[in-house]
């Protein structure tokens, strides 16, 4: 039987059986990803096992009585499938004013314990796009721009949030000294006033 499930998700796997002498049932789960094996004794088990990675997995259970009669292997067969990583709401610091900088995160998680990411930051403002986690962006104008996120897996799955962000202007200034504010006596005319 071919099923298939997801990576991070807790899958239940139970058996049942008889010997027909009545003898005490040793049995072994081998869920076939290189963990721990899981083993004991009775005539029915049920146990849990996470995946923490997408792949093909065999799930194989030995069963064997006090006097070494074994049971044929009984196999599993099937697909855990990759989940796209989750990417939670873009949050920032600094001062949200023209020509200063700006930090931006946002928590990102993959169900797949394995999984390395990259991420994508475009900040809405016709600039190139940043690869890094927790990039700093410097706003040349005022105005109301959307930072969009773009997190992908290894298997290339992707999520993507974002969120709009105001920058304020700055008004202009009068510089202090030369050429700051001066006083120009009007041209001659020749009239007089």
């Amino acid at each position: 039987e071919s099923t298939t499930q997801y990576e991070g998700e807790e899958l239940q796997f139970s058996f049942s059986a008889t010997d027909p002498e009545g003898d005490d049932i040793e049995y072994e789960w081998d869920f076939g990803d290189g963990s721990a094996k899981v083993s004991g004794e009775g005539d029915s088990s049920s146990t849990t096992h996470v995946y923490i990675q997408d792949g093909n997995y065999s799930v194989t259970l030995s069963l064997k009585d006090e006097h070494r009669g074994y049971a044929p292997e009984t196999i599993i067969n099937f697909t855990v499938s990759n989940l796209p990583p989750d990417v939670m709401n873009i949050t920032s610091t600094g001062d949200f004013i023209e020509g200063s900088e700006v930090s931006f995160s946002a928590d990102s998680s993959d169900p797949g314990a394995e999984d390395s990411l990259t991420y994508s930051w475009n900040f809405g403002d016709g600039g190139d796009n940043i690869t890094a986690i927790n990039p700093s962006h410097t706003y040349g104008d005022d105005g109301t721009f959307t930072v969009t996120l773009v997190v992908c897996d290894d298997s290339e799955d992707c999520d993507t949030t974002s969120s709009d962000f105001n920058i304020s202007n700055i008004p202009p200034t009068i510089m202090e000294g030369n050429p700051g504010l001066q006083l120009i006596p009007p041209p001659e005319t020749g009239f007089e006033r």
